[in-house]
């Protein structure tokens, strides 16, 4: 893999030279779940230097330490990416959740939810919590998001740039509305094809009865 096509830290992006103390590496998990997923790559120092990773076995321990400690459990997939001259980076992905808000559980048992500001974990307050575990559980749908649902309808799955294209949103908006419809359960993201419908999204088009945009 070329260096150059690795993307640079931001909302679903994150670089590690090594995986850190789980209670970290958690808090990351659970801000890429809360969110619209992303990917960590381990190996990366945070110059933008590729490393690689010697034992691939004792990183994997490591984050799904870190996975035990978030509730609900996120959901992660790990991908060794070869850099061409022998070394290797371990990419996990962790998918966009439905079952929010992901918490990070304190040894007290105390729980704190995470997000992404551009490339910083940010604790969420009380009151958006609320908010989410409320939009878990019911959507109640506007215009644009009836557009995002019917291009994926007549889709094998799309990407948020390809989304934001075909509906003139910006990228950040299309994410937003994403993410609640993730986790409304609606939509789901599929490695290579993007955001596709759900059996339950694709039921709610038919139940719309109206054509795409």
């Amino acid at each position: 893999m070329d260096i150059k096509s690795i993307p640079p830290e931001g909302p679903e992006d994150e670089w590690k030279e090594k995986v850190p103390r789980p209670p970290r590496m958690a808090r990351t998990l659970a801000a890429f779940s809360n969110g619209t997923g992303g990917r960590i790559w381990i190996g990366m120092c945070d110059e933008g230097q590729p490393l690689g990773v010697a034992h691939f076995d004792t990183v994997r321990r490591a984050m799904n330490a870190a996975a035990a400690l978030v509730d609900p459990a996120p959901q992660i997939s790990f991908h060794r990416v070869p850099l061409g001259d022998g070394r290797s980076l371990l990419r996990v992905d962790v998918r966009s959740g439905s079952e929010g808000p992901y918490c990070v559980v304190g040894k007290e048992g105390e729980r704190v939810a995470y997000l992404r500001n551009r490339d910083i974990t940010c604790p969420i307050p009380e009151s958006e919590i609320g908010r989410m575990r409320k939009n878990s559980t019911h959507l109640s749908l506007q215009e644009k998001d009836w557009r995002l649902l019917f291009l994926l309808e007549g889709s094998d799955g799309m990407r948020l740039n390809e989304l934001a294209r075909r509906t003139r949103m910006g990228e950040r908006e299309v994410r937003r509305r994403m993410v609640a419809l993730h986790r409304a359960s609606l939509t789901s993201e599929v490695e290579g094809r993007g955001h596709v419908l759900t059996p339950r999204g694709f039921k709610r088009c038919r139940e719309r009865g109206v054509s795409g945009p």
